[in-house]
């Protein structure tokens, strides 16, 4: 059986959002984003919705930006 790179906690973002990373919609991603930099988790699950979904890219790149911005 193969592991995710990721284990389980980046499902605690993902579930934010949408039941699975299939589910995830472009408009929830900054809301996942959000909620993972506040654990200091942002990159491991821009990381990780790049791998899976890599439709979402563009949707990643503008709100790190955004979020670092703001910092």
């Amino acid at each position: 059986m193969a592991t995710d790179t990721y284990s389980e906690p980046h499902l605690k973002y993902i579930k934010l959002a949408a039941d699975s990373i299939e589910d995830l919609r472009k408009i929830d991603v900054y809301r996942v984003l959000n909620a993972a930099a506040e654990d200091n988790m942002q990159t491991v699950i821009a990381n990780y919705i790049k791998e899976k979904r890599s439709d979402l890219t563009t949707e990643i790149i503008e709100p790190r930006r955004d979020l670092k911005e703001a910092a």
